[in-house]
């Protein structure tokens, strides 16, 4: 009886250490360049041109999809065969309006949520009718800024990003926050954003570029926060209750280098009250990183495989992905193949077999909502 006692507890002891462990992948996965079919394409809602998408949500329930344009300053929804429904929100400080230049969005239940700083609104996404508000300064939380925000688990629970103040600043901390019982539970920590900081004009600038600034990148997804900071390619994969439940990695692969000339391209429009500045682009240029980071996002498909967004690696600006299983398998490096004249995609939303996406028609320089039928990758 003692030996099966003890058989048992090794084996528990077994089965923890493999569901906790890393599962360390080889940079050797298959190339696989997928096609798309274009189902519609929309530049314009009734008479407001969308110039400027910067957010992008689509319902897997519905097939509605939503976008945020940054110059309208308002949400706009289209159904499944790309038809305007309704727009919602706009500039201000008042009941569902926005202020500040960066807003998160996220589909909640039957809630269309919007984080701007220090307000969280929730709309109907069959109407966008405004249905409450929160008010972050009365959390505990203190202010939460818009670009803190993670993800939602339910309507009343999200996760957000926490990072300590002050010049001897060094961690960042991913928390749980119940808004109805008040609770606040410290899940993972990290280290902070790396922000580029120019002095050099009588103001003080800070830039943040995801493609080179280092960062911690998290999302949720069935019950797990996947979370790493992309300066190297270890991914870890969390409970709610901020138990690690495992990690997974890519071995052997090097951040791609930034060149000069690149940098230099980057800052060559970068203007301050409207007046382009050599002296700050020189700085920005100087202070740039010469590597790009690992990655910049991550979501998932219908069948449970994890796209983790990689920097762009061609002029075409296009994006490559690697998939992995839930395990944490890597099965593929990826890229989305979008038809012509479509270039530099952005703000990639996978919904059942399509992928919504903002791109540029080349012929006519005008950016475009994309819905594209795709074949999505064999699991294994």
């Amino acid at each position: 009886m003692k030996r099966i006692c003890i058989f048992i507890v090794l084996f528990i002891i077994l089965f923890v250490n493999l569901i906790s462990s890393e599962f360390k992948n080889k940079d050797k996965a298959k190339s696989l360049t997928v096609e798309s079919k274009l189902v519609w394409a929309v530049d314009s809602a009734e008479k407001d041109i969308l110039s400027a998408i910067s957010l992008l949500q689509a319902d897997k329930e519905t097939g509605n999809v939503y976008v945020f344009d940054q110059k309208q300053f308002k949400f706009y929804a289209f159904d499944k065969n790309g038809k305007f429904l309704f727009s919602f929100g706009r500039k201000g400080e008042g009941p569902g309006e926005f202020k500040g230049f960066v807003i998160s969005s996220f589909l909640v239940d039957d809630s269309f949520v919007v984080c701007s700083d220090g307000k969280i609104s929730y709309f109907d996404k069959k109407t966008g009718k405004l249905a409450k508000i929160y008010n972050t300064f009365n959390f505990p939380t203190g202010k939460v800024s818009a670009r803190s925000f993670i993800d939602f688990v339910d309507k009343d629970c999200f996760l957000y990003l926490k990072e300590e103040k002050g010049k001897k600043a060094k961690n960042a901390f991913l928390i749980k926050y119940n808004i109805k019982s008040k609770q606040m539970k410290e899940l993972v920590k990290s280290k902070i954003s790396k922000k580029l900081v120019s002095k050099s004009t009588k103001m003080t600038i800070s830039l943040i570029n995801p493609i080179f600034s280092n960062a911690l990148i998290s999302a949720y997804n069935k019950g797990y926060i996947y979370a790493a900071y992309n300066d190297k390619y270890l991914i870890g994969r969390y409970l709610l209750n901020g138990d690690k439940k495992g990690s997974f990695s890519i071995e052997g692969r090097d951040r791609k280098t930034i060149t000069q000339k690149e940098k230099e391209e980057m800052y060559s429009n970068l203007k301050v009250n409207g007046v382009r500045n050599k002296e700050l682009i020189k700085t920005f240029v100087n202070l740039t990183p010469d590597e790009y980071v690992y990655f910049l996002s991550f979501m998932w498909d219908k069948n449970g495989l994890m796209y983790v967004q990689l920097p762009f690696e061609d002029k075409s600006e296009n994006s490559s992905f690697d998939v992995f299983n839930e395990k944490g398998k890597y099965l593929y490096k990826l890229k989305f193949q979008l038809p012509k004249p479509y270039i530099k995609p952005q703000y990639y939303t996978l919904s059942g077999n399509y992928l919504y996406v903002r791109a540029y028609n080349s012929e006519e320089e005008e950016s475009f909502l994309l819905k594209l039928e795709i074949k999505l990758p064999p699991v294994k």
